[in-house]
This record gives C-alpha cells, structure tokens and sequence, in this order.
C-alpha cells in the first residue's frame, strides 16, 4: 500500500502579469563572502546610491517571505568601479544545486527571455568564476538559449560600484510565487529537445551516483534492484547533459524519482505523469510551483510502513565544501554515503515500495 503526502513547506501562488524591472543609477554590488554559507552572510547584495538594498533585487524565499541577501545597508567602503561603457542587468544568485539553479538563478532571466538590449552585461553573484559556471550542462544549455555567454556575463569579485543598473524582479520565489513568464521562458529552452515517439516503460531517476545534495534514501540500492526486476528504466540524471534529460522526459510517460530531478518538467511543453518518492509527509512547496509551471500534478509518494527519516545540520558544512570545490578534488568524490546530503530516509520495505509503485502505475497505463 501507498501513502499519498499533500501536506505542503511554504506558499505556492501563480502571479499574473510579468514582473517589473527597474532602473537605478550608481548602484553598488557587495559580492558574497567566501568565508560564510549565502543564507548567513548578512551583507551581500545589490543597493542604491544611499547604501540601502534595492528591495527588487533582495533574494528571498519562502511564505511569508525572508529575506536572504541585503540583510543590512552598506556600509560605505571603498568600491571598484563597473565599466561605463556598458549598460548592466542583475540576475540575482547563481545556484550551482540543480533545483535550486532552476528556482533562483533562472527567476530573472526572463528579462534576456524578454528583451535583447545592445551593450549590456548580466551581472550574478556567484561563487564560481564564470569559466566554471558554464561548465555545467545546465547553465550552459540554459544561457546559451537566452543569449547570455562567457563574455556578456560578470561577477564582480570586489564591492563594485555600477553607474547604470537594470534590476528585474523575480518570475520566482521559492516557497511562494511564480509567474507566466517563467513557464514561456522555461518551454523556450527546452523546445530544440524533442522526443520522437512516447514510451509507456517508465523511469526511475536515481541518486545513487549523486555525491551530495539535499535528500536521498540510504538503502536506495535494494529499491533499484526491484524496480529493475519491474521493468523499470534507471537513469542517473547527473551523469546526463540536460538536452539529454529533457529528451528524456518528453519520451517516456512515467517518470519516478526524489528531489530536484523531477524538476526537468519545466522545460517540457509536455510533461510526464511525476511520482516523488518522498522523505517525509511534508512537501517542499516548489514543487507545487513547478507543477504550476509545468501544467502537471506531481503525486508524491510514502511507503505504507513508512521511512526511518534522519536530519543532519552537521553536513550542511560538507554540501557547502562540495559545492565549492574544484572539479575532480576530493570533496566532489564522497562516495555512496550521506555525508554530503542534510538529510536522508531508510525505506523500512523497500522490495514491498517497489512493488506497489510498479502496480500504481501499470492502473495508470505504464508498461502498455
């Protein structure tokens, strides 16, 4: 037997209209501290010509929503000075998390989606130089739709002064709203990866190759086995480029996984049946949001007898140094553990899990 979790984290509301995008004169950048995680570091930001954060350009998340950049006013420091011969755009944080690239780093790019000005510079904030930045499949599948490129975007690495800045609201916020704009911007990216024909043998999207992130299940291994024995197809998404996961989901029917692979939704104009192998009874509600973007309803399923769930604050510190360091150094190859993910869930029957997401699906039309 199955368990359906619709308890929903946070707000999830559809905003009509596409957001607003401002202009303000001699704006300030503070890059992010290197020495503190994002949500800890009070000062980074983008502010007006009078120190105080530019309320447009705040990262914030969640229902009601908190702020997590511009915490406080600069602080009058000596600046760097931008290039005046270029005219600027703020797209907010660069996320190197999947999901969290999709939620937070895409949520201003509807601007570039939208307008194409001459002589402009999209500036991030980022912790990866920009080299680094474009060499995952994601960002640069993703920029290189929109027209952004190695040399049209910049991080300022230094607080730096910017005489003329175009600040675009968010189409996104996580845990709250979305908007119209982002679901065009999102189905235009992912239009040049079509799939011939649609497969009723349904995938599994699985973690087991994934060094670190939010969420996985520690006895995944056993749940692959028998799904496998079911028919099911295994994948492993981060070994894949994203023109070959969206290829992927506008293939097959039935797509099956956890966390923010399910999210590749967005940039199908026809997405799959989804099915969430939930931690807990309780949902991140930006997968309401990404529902809401993609036009599907996402089931999110726990086991009848349930999962020993665990939280881990200590690993915080090991995602962070994963997702801060050099390709190929030691802290990228972690290992089949959950040392870099903040929390993880044993399956108490995984053989038994299996079996009745396989029967679930098959009512529904898979393996036809």
């Amino acid at each position: 037997m199955l368990r359906v979790a619709d308890k929903l984290w946070g707000g999830a509301r559809h905003l009509h209209g596409d957001p607003k995008a401002e202009t303000h004169q001699e704006a300030v950048y503070i890059p992010f501290d290197k020495t503190e995680y994002i949500a800890d570091d009070q000062a980074w930001g983008v502010f007006a010509a009078d120190g105080l954060p530019i309320e447009a350009a705040i990262y914030r998340r969640g229902d009601p929503a908190q702020r997590v950049s511009g915490g406080r006013a600069f602080d009058g420091s000596s600046l760097d000075r931008a290039d005046p011969e270029f005219n600027y755009v703020y797209l907010g944080p660069s996320m190197q998390h999947y999901g969290h690239f999709i939620t937070a780093t895409m949520a201003r790019c509807w601007y570039p989606f939208r307008h194409s000005p001459k002589r402009t510079k999209y500036v991030i904030h980022s912790e990866d130089e920009i080299d680094r930045l474009f060499s995952y499949s994601y960002a640069a599948t993703c920029f290189q739709r929109l027209g952004l490129r190695r040399d049209n975007v910049v991080r300022f690495v230094n607080p730096t002064r910017i005489g003329h800045l175009i600040v675009p609201q968010p189409a996104f916020e996580e845990q709250h709203f979305e908007r119209d704009v982002f679901r065009d911007m999102c189905r235009y990216i992912g239009a040049p990866f079509k799939a011939d024909k649609r497969s009723s043998q349904p995938i599994y999207l699985s973690k087991q190759k994934l060094p670190s992130g939010v969420g996985k299940f520690i006895n995944e291994d056993i749940l692959v086995h028998h799904l496998e024995l079911e028919g099911f197809l295994v994948v492993y998404p981060e070994l894949l480029p994203l023109s070959q996961q969206i290829e992927l989901f506008n293939k097959y029917a039935y797509v099956v996984g956890s966390g923010s692979g399910l999210h590749t939704s967005v940039f199908c104009a026809t997405p799959p049946e989804l099915y969430s192998l939930s931690i807990s009874e309780v949902v991140n509600s930006n997968f309401a949001l990404i529902d809401s973007v993609a036009k599907t309803t996402t089931v999110h399923l726990l086991p009848e007898a349930g999962t020993r769930w665990h939280h881990y604050p200590a690993h915080v510190a090991t995602f962070i140094n994963f997702m801060r360091a050099p390709e190929n150094s030691p802290a990228r190859a972690m290992g089949d553990d959950i040392s870099g993910f903040t929390t993880a869930a044993e399956i108490i029957e995984p053989s038994q899990f299996a079996s009745d997401i396989a029967s679930l699906l098959r009512s529904r039309g898979a393996f036809a």
